[in-house]
C-alpha cells in the first residue's frame, strides 16, 4: 500500500504562497513515487456575490475587486513559479489546475478532487480555515494531513497513532499505513481514564494485523489525568517527540450545527504538528 496521488491545494488570495509547505509536500510525494496535483484557488470575477463579499456600503467597490483580482493573479503566478521549481527539483510528475472562488472560498472543488486522491496536505499557514479543513475531512472519505507552519520538510523519524479502538481510528490507522512503513519508529497509545469502552480491550489484534504490514511498534497507555483530550495528544506527541500525529476524526451532524469531537476540534483548532486526520 502506499499513497500514489497526492493533492496539494493552493489558495490565492489574500496571502502570497509561501514555498516551504510546497517543498515539503512535494518532497513526500517524492519519497512514494506519487503524481502530485496542485489545485490552485483563483479569484472569479464574475461571482455574484462580490459585492456582498466587501460589505455593505462601501463606495468603491469595483475598484476593491479590481485590486483583488490583480493580487490573486499575482499571487496565483508566484504558486505556479513555486510549484514549477519544485517539479523540477524532485521530479514529481504535476497536475496544475486552476479553480474559481469567491473571496471566502468554497471547499467543494477540493472535496472532489480529494475524493480521488489517496491524500490531500493542507498547510493550514496558507489562511485554510478550520471549515475548509472539516469540508474536506468529511466530505471525502480521504486522509488529510495537516502541515500547521511554514516547514519545508516532513520528517518521518517517529509517527505517532492515537488508537481508541473506534472505526475512524481504525480508519486513520490503514489510510496511516503507507507513513507508518517508512516511519523510524511507531508509537502507538490509548488514553485511558477517558472512555470506558476501552477498559479490558487488548490489542492483540493491533500486533497481528500490523505485523502483516511489517510494521513494528512501541504501545503506551495515557492517563488523560484532568486534561483535556487534545492536550493529552500534544503532550503524548511532545513527549515522544513525535514528528506526525495520526488521529480519527469524529464529527456528527445535529439538525444545522456539525458538531466535532473533542480530540478533532482540539487539532483543527491547535496542531502543533503535522496531523493525519481520516473519517
Amino acid at each position: 500500500m502506499s499513497y500514489r496521488d497526492v493533492l496539494l491545494p493552493v489558495l490565492a488570495y489574500p496571502d502570497p504562497v509561501s514555498p516551504g509547505p510546497v517543498r515539503a509536500t512535494f518532497d513526500l510525494a517524492k519519497q512514494f513515487g506519487a503524481s502530485l496535483t496542485a489545485a490552485l484557488l483563483d479569484l472569479d470575477p464574475h461571482r455574484s456575490a462580490w459585492p456582498s463579499s466587501f460589505g455593505i456600503g462601501l463606495a468603491n467597490v469595483s475598484g476593491l475587486i479590481a485590486e483583488a483580482l490583480a493580487q490573486s493573479r499575482e499571487n496565483s503566478r508566484k504558486a505556479v513559479e513555486h510549484i514549477k521549481a519544485e517539479a523540477l527539483r524532485t521530479f514529481v510528475s504535476t497536475n496544475l489546475v486552476h479553480e474559481a472562488t469567491m473571496i471566502f472560498p468554497s471547499a467543494s472543488p477540493i472535496v472532489e478532487r480529494a475524493k480521488l486522491h489517496d491524500l490531500t496536505v493542507l498547510p493550514t499557514a496558507w489562511g485554510f480555515d478550520r471549515r475548509f479543513a472539516e469540508a474536506i475531512i468529511f466530505g471525502s472519505g480521504s486522509p488529510v494531513l495537516l502541515l500547521p507552519d511554514e516547514r519545508d520538510y516532513l520528517r518521518l523519524d517517529t509517527v505517532a497513532v492515537a488508537w481508541d479502538f473506534t472505526l475512524a481510528a481504525s480508519r486513520a490507522l490503514r489510510a496511516s499505513l503507507p507513513l507508518l512503513s517508512k516511519a523510524g519508529k511507531v508509537r502507538i497509545f490509548t488514553v485511558v481514564n477517558e472512555k470506558e469502552d476501552t477498559a479490558g480491550k487488548t490489542i492483540e489484534d493491533l500486533q497481528r494485523h500490523l505485523s502483516e504490514h511489517k510494521v513494528s511498534f512501541v504501545y503506551d497507555e495515557v492517563d488523560i489525568a484532568g486534561r483535556s483530550i487534545g492536550d493529552a495528544f500534544r503532550g503524548y506527541a511532545q513527549n515522544t517527540h513525535a514528528d506526525i500525529l495520526v488521529m480519527g476524526a469524529f464529527g456528527h451532524s445535529r439538525v444545522r450545527e456539525f458538531v466535532l469531537g473533542g480530540a478533532t476540534q482540539s487539532m483543527l483548532a491547535n496542531a502543533s504538528l503535522p496531523v493525519l486526520l481520516a473519517h
